[in-house]
């Protein structure tokens, strides 16, 4: 059902009609977490569908999209009173969503929506509590992070 919603136009694509509804979805996606307890994030994180479906589309979204999109992550899911573990924010910045904030942050404009696509791509890829670096002293629990992913690229 989510996948529907939530397609994004491709460049050159004449079936416009088809998209109309990718802009609003994503802002009730994200209006989830938005306005969210910081305890129930980790619950509405898990509706993966969703939010893969947000952030795969993302590059080729408009620049006010990416804006919110990005601040919304940045502001409410990326921060420590979040409470959404590393292992689910490693999930949620995936390969394809990684790819998308490296298209977005290198586009010749650039612009504030790239410039917030290179900050948050730099907070997923270097803090720990993200899930994609390690930090093996980390007590009582360490973080094996997952550098296979950040090492294709």
């Amino acid at each position: 059902m989510f996948s529907k919603l939530v397609e994004y136009k491709q460049r050159g694509s004449y079936k416009k009609k088809k998209h109309l509804t990718r802009k609003s979805f994503v802002r009730f996606a994200m209006s989830f977490l938005e306005m969210g307890k910081p305890g129930l994030l980790r619950w509405v994180l898990q509706q993966k569908e969703m939010y893969f479906g947000v952030l795969r589309g993302l590059g080729n979204d408009e620049d006010e999209t990416i804006i919110y999109v990005l601040s919304t992550l940045r502001n409410r899911v990326l921060t420590e009173e979040s409470l959404v573990p590393p292992g689910l924010r490693s999930v949620l910045f995936g390969s394809v969503t990684l790819e998308q904030l490296v298209g977005i942050s290198g586009r010749e404009n650039g612009g504030t929506a790239a410039e917030l696509a290179h900050h948050v791509l730099v907070m997923v890829c270097t803090d720990p509590c993200n899930g994609l670096m390690p930090n093996l002293k980390r007590h009582p629990n360490p973080l094996r992070g997952n550098p296979n992913r950040l090492l294709v690229h």
